[in-house]
């Protein structure tokens, strides 16, 4: 299962490559649950943002290849 808060996965890179990968992951058997969020992991029970309880032995968490829109408009506020 993969969860993201976006409406495709892989949104750091072009539209039409996201909607790829997405019928790909989903057609080997991956199901991918859009516009949620992870908010707990707690014995053995993954907790989303919409309130699902999901039974998982295993969490695998991977974080996004930049830094969230307001650090970086802070970080281009500094160096002008």
């Amino acid at each position: 299962m993969l969860v993201t808060p976006d409406e495709l996965i892989l949104r750091e890179l072009n539209p039409k490559l996201g909607k790829y990968a997405q019928r790909k992951i989903w057609k080997r058997g991956v199901e991918i649950l859009i516009g949620v969020k992870v908010s707990a992991f707690r014995k053995s029970m993954v907790e989303l943002t919409s309130g699902a309880r999901i039974p998982a032995r295993c969490l695998i968490w991977t974080a996004g290849l930049g830094p969230s829109l307001l650090i970086a408009a802070a970080a281009a506020a500094e160096e002008e």
